[in-house]
């Protein structure tokens, strides 16, 4: 099916402003727009047989920064991302996925559905000495909706979480620089796979990793050598559900050299 084949054109404009309104305020702002076309060279059949359209993007980001001191450096994120003819498998009424076959080849049915994602990100950075800084972010989800034939789905706190937290404390000192990320994302209850779609506990887990580094300077190049630890409290969390849970691996501790020339 993609013997040679053109993929359709695609128009992506994307364009940014900032303005620095004073030593303590900023604003700035970002726009992105894409329109996709429709992958000829793979064939998405819908169960109607009516033809799919070509996805559209469109993305605002609107963001107010403050500056009042160096330990402390708030930002405040407004986004509104649209997804015109969004893709997705075609589940029946009772959560099947519909599927059909060819040569012995099973294949999925698509729909699809246009996505409205929209929230705000508060984020807060700065230096709480020479060599040690912070950075915080809270992201909230207003809406993750897709509409399908007249109907709207909400996905928020169903397919999809509500709420991420993150946390980086990073300090350095001579040739060293250690990290500690603390991730927290709230729960959801649904998830999708080739099995249908299933009610299940995910997500609600928080996650705890820290890495020390050290660099060597070897000539022109440089040696960096790391020591890392994910997940150290060995949450076992799950974010998928098929036949049963697919738990992540916990604790994991490992160590990485690389050399840059």
């Amino acid at each position: 099916t993609n013997s040679d084949v053109d993929m359709a054109p695609a128009d992506i404009i994307a364009m940014g402003a900032h303005w620095q309104i004073s030593d303590l305020w900023a604003l700035s702002a970002r726009y992105f727009h894409a329109d996709e076309g429709m992958p000829n060279d793979f064939i998405m059949k819908t169960k109607t047989g009516a033809p799919l359209h070509a996805e559209k993007q469109k993305r605002i980001e609107v963001a107010i920064e403050a500056a009042p001191a160096r330990y402390f450096k708030p930002t405040l994120t407004w986004f509104n991302y649209n997804f015109d003819n969004q893709k997705f498998v075609l589940a029946a009424a009772n959560s099947v996925l519909q599927t059909y076959t060819v040569n012995g080849e099973t294949y999925y049915y698509y729909t699809e559905a246009d996505v409205l994602r929209r929230g705000i990100e508060l984020a807060v950075k700065g230096d709480m000495a020479s060599k040690t800084s912070y950075n915080v972010a809270w992201t909230h989800m207003f809406e993750n909706s897709s509409t399908s034939s007249g109907v709207t789905t909400e996905g928020v706190g169903y397919s999809s979480p509500e709420n991420y937290f993150t946390a980086l404390l990073s300090h350095s000192w001579q040739h060293y620089k250690a990290n500690v990320a603390v991730k927290q994302v709230s729960s959801w209850s649904s998830s999708a796979s080739p099995v249908g779609i299933q009610n299940a506990d995910l997500g609600g887990y928080t996650t705890v990793d820290a890495n020390i580094m050290r660099s060597f300077d070897l000539g022109d190049s440089k040696l960096t050598a790391t020591l890392y630890g994910r997940n150290l409290g060995d949450k076992h969390y799950s974010t998928r559900y098929v036949t049963g849970y697919y738990p992540d691996r916990g604790r994991t501790i490992g160590a990485e050299i690389s050399m840059g020339f």
